[in-house]
């Protein structure tokens, strides 16, 4: 999994800075005491040493014992965590899991024994002495190491439940992480050159424990805290748990730069990192959080405004006019006044209704179905000379009070029209309409015809197809199934909207 190697680095540059605060202090030793044999009035000189009276060698009872501790730690960690684990462990064969691991906590206390008889060469106990003491040390760290590793799989098990497609850092995180980094490296570079033990340790460890605490607060806590409906206990036991993980390593090595661990000072330092991190980190979560609506709201507000020009550009269409007029041209040279009258009737209310509720951002469901039949009647004019064309329907009418944005179901039905009707091979339109429980069904068939290759809609879908698709996305979010299929024969779409 990519966040192994992020770890691994991670591990990797604590030990690699800690071995290089040993060698810095050899090396100021060294530059007072060229033998590094350290005389007794020296505050060098450890009470241990002096009380027993015994000769303390700096290299020898110091900085090689504790360069053996960590050493032995950062190995038989990266064993445990990166081989023992995922490589035997989850492919189930505990057989070699056992036996490694016996062999690896055995490594271990007896290096552990080894360095103690240079370390605690005060205490002139034999090995025997320190490997009895550190069995019981070693099962202390190995349950340490079973611990992380849990606690570790446990949190990246829920964040990639959560978050199934993030299996790497965001974007925006990688840009953070690479511009907080250059200027952390920089300052600590700086901060080298002055020899502040102390400014130093607190760089190296606390400053980068903030940022991964913030990371962890805003960039999943928080967000995980707002999905699950802003439920506060599982949030802040989440935050309590996974602060303290994060904190533990960089408090080992904190406490390994100053040589001193005093409990009481790490966890004021625990709660004032948790306390002014958590803070920072929710105010900017939540400005972050409110710009990003603002964003998605305009952006909301000019997909509409654009869609509702497009579509009303779209329903000034030439080519149905000029179709409604020859049909009511032709139809008053055969009869005297009836047909011609209703033609002319229906296509004047189909005018108003574009010119007067169309630009409403809702109107009456039943007045969408009213202007919709009065456009398949008009239409049907044109047809019924022709046998071979069979239209039917079959709209019910909607008695509640129930409302549409206008203008959302006519486009299919202009396009079966349009792309479905042949005077020279057999055509058909079938057009239902069905309401219950909020719900309205609504499917068009058509015949579909190949067109001449010189035809300049030959590669077009349809009037509007593309804009309704648009619209009902942005009208009707979640409340909407539009399902459009065609075939070498047949044009269907469905259409199931929540009212």
């Amino acid at each position: 999994m990519p966040y192994r190697k992020i770890e691994f680095w991670v591990i990797t540059a604590v030990f690699v800075l800690i071995i290089f605060n040993f060698v810095q202090e050899a090396a100021h030793v060294l530059s007072q005491f060229p033998s590094y044999a350290i005389p007794q009035d020296s505050y060098l000189f450890p009470d241990s040493f002096q009380d027993k009276g015994l000769h303390f060698d700096f290299l020898q009872h110091h900085t090689y014992p504790l360069l053996s501790y960590y050493l032995t730690v950062y190995l038989s960690f990266l064993l445990i965590n990166f081989y023992v684990y995922p490589k035997l462990y989850l492919k189930k064969d505990y057989t070699l899991v056992v036996l490694l691991g016996l062999l690896l906590y055995f490594g271990v206390v007896i290096s552990f024994s080894v360095t103690d008889t240079w370390y605690k060469a005060y205490m002139q106990a034999g090995f025997g002495y320190f490997f009895m003491r550190n069995l019981v040390l070693g099962i202390l760290l190995f349950s340490g190491y079973t611990l992380y590793i849990f606690l570790k799989e446990t949190a990246w098990r829920a964040y990639r439940s959560q978050h199934a497609a993030a299996y790497t850092l965001t974007p925006k995180i990688k840009r953070e992480t690479q511009v907080l980094s250059g200027i952390w490296l920089g300052i600590l570079l700086l901060l080298m050159l002055s020899y502040e033990k102390a400014l130093i340790a607190f760089w190296t460890t606390m400053v980068p424990y903030a940022y991964f605490l913030y990371v962890l607060q805003r960039y999943w806590l928080l967000p995980e805290y707002d999905k699950n409906n802003q439920q506060f206990w599982p949030y802040f036991s989440k935050l309590l748990s996974y602060s303290l993980l994060l904190f533990i390593p960089f408090m080992l090595m904190w406490g390994s730069l100053l040589n001193s661990y005093e409990p009481g000072m790490f966890l004021v330092f625990w709660i004032g990192q948790l306390l002014v991190i958590g803070t920072l980190s929710g105010l900017v979560y939540r400005s972050d959080r409110k710009r990003t609506g603002e964003i998605v709201t305009l952006k909301q507000e000019l997909g509409q405004t654009t869609a509702d020009l497009q579509f009303l550009r779209s329903q000034i269409n030439p080519h149905f006019l000029f179709n409604a007029l020859n049909t009511l041209y032709g139809t008053a040279l055969q009869e005297n006044s009836e047909r011609t009258a209703q033609g002319i009737q229906m296509l004047g209310d189909m005018m108003r209704f574009m010119i007067h509720e169309n630009n409403q951002h809702k109107i009456l469901l039943a007045r969408e179905i009213e202007y919709m039949r009065n456009y398949i009647t008009l239409q049907s004019l044109r047809t019924s000379a022709s046998p071979d064309i069979i239209i039917q329907t079959k709209i019910e009418d909607v008695l509640a009070d129930k409302f549409i944005s206008p203008m959302l179901l006519i486009p299919f039905v202009e396009n079966a029209f349009k792309h479905g009707i042949s005077l020279k091979h057999k055509s058909w339109i079938r057009v239902t309409l069905h309401y219950e429980a909020d719900q309205l069904y609504f499917d068009v068939y058509n015949s579909t015809h190949k067109k001449p290759e010189k035809d300049p809609e030959k590669d077009k879908s349809g009037v509007g197809l593309e804009n309704v698709r648009q619209r009902l996305a942005l009208l009707y979010p979640a409340k909407h199934e539009l399902v459009i299929r065609e075939t070498p024969d047949e044009f269907f779409v469905h259409l199931t909207l929540q009212l």
